[in-house]
C-alpha cells in the first residue's frame, strides 16, 4: 500500500512540475596524484516519498554497465559490480550519518593511473533520475630521472641527455642553460609507452664543449594538464688545459733572498760594526774592534723556532744556514786580524 501511495505522489509530482530527485553537486578533482586516497562525492537532493525508490550508481568511462550501486531502503549496503575496482573501493566509507545518503560517495585509495577517466553519478527513483559527469585524470611522477653529460675529447663535442621513466600521461621535458643571454632550449625527444600504461622519454643534444664549459645546464620533466615539474641540473666543469697555463708561472724563478729571509733568523741580532783598524807599519800596530752582539758570534745560535718566508725552506735548513753564515764571519774575522798583526820570529 506504502509503495501505491508513493507512486500516486511521485506522478503528482511530476504532473504539477515539482522538482523530484535532482544531483546538487559532483566534487570530483581534476587531477590527482597516484598512490593517495580520493573521495568521488555526488549530493543530490529528493523529495521524502522517493527516499524508498533511490536508486544510486556509478560508471565509469561511459561503460552501461555500472562499477558501483547502492539502494539506501535495502540495507544491505553498497556493491561493486565491476571487478576491476575491488582493490580500490573502501566500501565501509560513509559521508555521513544520514540513512539515504552516507554511502553515495565513492572511496578510493592508494589510486593508480588506470583509475583515469570519466565518472558518471546517476541517481534515480521510480518516475525521475538525474545524472551527472567529470573527468579524472591520476598522474605518475616518474620513477627515475638522469641528467648527465659524456664529452668525447677528440671531437670537442659534448653529449647532453635526460632520461624518465614510469611517467603517466605522456609527459614533456627539455634541456635549458643559462650563458647570461637569456635561456635557451632544445627539443630532440623520444617517449615510449611501456606495456604497463607508463611512459619514458628520452631528450639529447650534441653541444660544442667548450661552449658549455662552466654553464649551468637544467632538464626539466614536467606532466601537461598538472602542475607537476621536477628539475635536476649540472655544471660542465670549467677544465683548463695545459697550454692555458702561463709559462711565466711554470718558470718563476726564486732567489736565495726569496728562499731565506734574514728577518726571521737569529741573525738579526748579531750586528758586525769594524768602526776603527789602526796600524802604524811598526811591528805593534793595535787593532781596535767594535761590534755589538746580543748573541755571541762565537756560539752556536739557539735552534731557530721560526718559519722561513718560503714554504720550501724548513725549519731545520733556516738554522743551518744561519749557522754557516756565524762560522764564515768568524772565518773572515781571523783572516783580517793575521792580516793585520805582523809575524815576529
Amino acid at each position: 500500500m506504502k509503495f501505491y501511495n508513493n507512486l500516486v505522489l511521485s506522478a503528482l509530482c511530476l504532473a504539477l512540475g515539482v522538482q523530484s530527485v535532482d544531483i546538487v553537486s559532483m566534487d570530483i578533482p581534476q587531477v590527482a596524484e597516484s598512490g593517495k586516497d580520493l573521495v568521488l562525492d555526488c549530493k543530490f537532493e529528493y523529495r521524502p516519498e522517493e527516499e524508498d525508490q533511490l536508486d544510486i550508481k556509478w560508471y565509469f568511462n561511459n561503460s552501461p554497465t555500472p562499477i558501483y550501486q547502492w539502494l539506501p531502503a535495502m540495507d544491505t549496503g553498497p556493491q561493486i559490480i565491476d571487478p576491476r575496482f575491488n582493490q580500490y573501493m573502501d566500501l565501509m566509507y560513509t559521508v555521513n550519518g544520514e540513512k539515504y545518503e552516507k554511502h553515495r560517495a565513492l572511496h578510493l585509495v592508494n589510486i593508480t593511473h588506470h583509475l583515469s577517466g570519466s565518472y558518471m553519478c546517476k541517481v534515480s527513483s521510480f518516475l525521475d533520475e538525474d545524472f551527472n559527469q567529470k573527468n579524472l585524470m591520476v598522474y605518475v611522477p616518474p620513477a627515475v630521472v638522469r641528467f648527465s653529460h659524456q664529452s668525447e675529447e677528440s671531437e670537442g663535442q659534448t653529449e647532453i641527455s635526460c632520461t624518465a621513466e614510469g611517467i603517466y600521461p605522456s609527459p614533456a621535458a627539455r634541456i635549458y642553460w643559462k650563458d647570461g643571454l637569456g635561456e635557451r632550449e632544445m627539443d630532440k625527444t623520444v617517449v615510449e609507452e611501456g606495456s604497463d600504461g607508463l611512459y619514458s622519454i628520452l631528450v639529447s643534444t650534441s653541444m660544442h664543449t667548450e661552449s658549455i664549459r662552466g654553464v649551468q645546464l637544467g632538464c626539466e620533466i614536467s606532466i601537461p594538464g598538472t602542475q607537476f615539474k621536477i628539475n635536476e641540473e649540472l655544471v660542465i666543469s670549467p677544465e683548463i688545459s695545459f697550454d692555458d697555463l702561463e709559462l711565466d708561472t711554470l718558470n718563476e724563478t726564486y732567489t736565495d733572498y726569496d728562499m731565506y729571509d734574514s728577518t726571521n733568523s737569529s741573525l738579526e741580532n748579531f750586528l758586525y760594526n769594524e768602526t776603527e783598524v789602526a796600524y802604524d807599519g811598526s811591528g805593534s800596530g793595535d787593532v781596535v774592534l767594535n761590534y755589538e752582539e746580543l748573541n755571541s758570534p762565537y756560539q752556536s745560535p739557539p735552534p731557530s723556532t721560526e718559519q722561513s718566508a718560503d714554504p720550501r725552506v724548513s725549519g731545520a735548513a733556516a738554522t743551518t744556514a744561519a749557522q754557516l753564515l756565524v762560522q764564515l764571519s768568524q772565518l773572515l774575522l781571523l783572516l783580517r786580524l793575521t792580516n793585520l798583526i805582523p809575524l815576529h820570529l
